[in-house]
């Protein structure tokens, strides 16, 4: 069995661990699982850093995907197999509850729609400034609202109340 990574998977490998962690990390904590020369392994993430794949945390140390990353991520996730049994779950269950049924994940900037289903209503009422408001308190967003800080949550609520 072959040792060396191939150099087309490397950057994957590195998105892979940073993808499955709960937490950013450091150059030196990712290659714990990958294995890669310090030299490759900064290099990899400077260059995923500098197309915007990856960011650097307050600390300047530890990286963490970026938006370009999880657009990437949800968009497989929309284009998989998957997608289709997903929206037919979602399906059975607005029809069961008369309700919305939105499929979401957490972002460092609020919530990725990544699927929605319709109820059947005749009517819809959608409050405009809604949507500049990146954290509302809708059910699928309350279980992220401890992961968030206290500081631009408050900034940004506040703003969405000063358009209200």
């Amino acid at each position: 069995m072959e040792d060396r990574i191939p150099t087309n998977l490397r950057t994957l490998l590195i998105l892979e661990v940073l993808g499955t962690s709960d937490r950013a990390l450091s150059p030196t904590e990712i290659n714990q699982s990958i294995g890669l020369p310090k030299q490759t392994i900064h290099r990899l993430c400077a260059k995923l850093e500098q197309e915007g794949f990856l960011a650097r945390e307050e600390d300047g140390k530890k990286l963490r995907p970026t938006r370009r990353s999880r657009l990437m991520a949800s968009g497989l996730l929309y284009a998989s197999r998957f997608h289709i049994a997903r929206h037919q779950v979602m399906q059975r269950v607005a029809d069961e509850v008369g309700e919305t049924v939105n499929f979401v994940v957490p972002d460092s900037e609020g919530m990725i729609y990544v699927d929605r289903v319709e109820t059947d209503w005749p009517f819809r009422c959608n409050c405009l400034w809604a949507p500049m408001c990146r954290f509302t308190a809708r059910p699928a967003v309350k279980p992220f609202w401890p992961a968030w800080r206290p500081r631009p949550v408050r900034r940004w609520c506040a703003v969405c109340i000063s358009r209200n």
